[in-house]
């Protein structure tokens, strides 16, 4: 028999599982159905950052990032990519290993 105390915490985890699908759903969802279909993800992100820079945006591991701190940490990465001559429409390729902060 299964603790009250795991089911709890699984249903927690199972929470937290559904509020991300569903923020990720949601900016998919405004993509297709935005006017402008040549809007990037990007500019979506960027767009909840200004409405609701606040809320949750994105859980990993237990800790809650807002649509202000993924702006944030997307805007630090183009602005790197700036830096080194990459422009708009170049062709990258990133091998990095699963982590949120990037």
């Amino acid at each position: 028999m299964v603790s009250a105390e795991k089911q709890s915490t699984f249903r927690d985890k199972m929470e937290k599982i559904k509020r991300l699908a569903a923020g990720i759903k949601g900016m998919f969802h405004y993509l297709w159905l935005s006017k402008n279909r040549n809007m990037s993800l990007g500019s979506v992100l960027e767009m909840q950052a200004k409405k609701r820079p606040d809320k949750v945006c994105l859980i990993f591991n237990d800790k809650y990032y807002s649509y202000r701190d993924i702006n944030a940490a997307a805007n630090r990465y183009s602005h790197l990519f700036l830096s080194r001559g990459i422009k708009k429409g170049d062709t990258v390729v990133l091998l990095m290993e699963n982590r949120v902060e990037y």
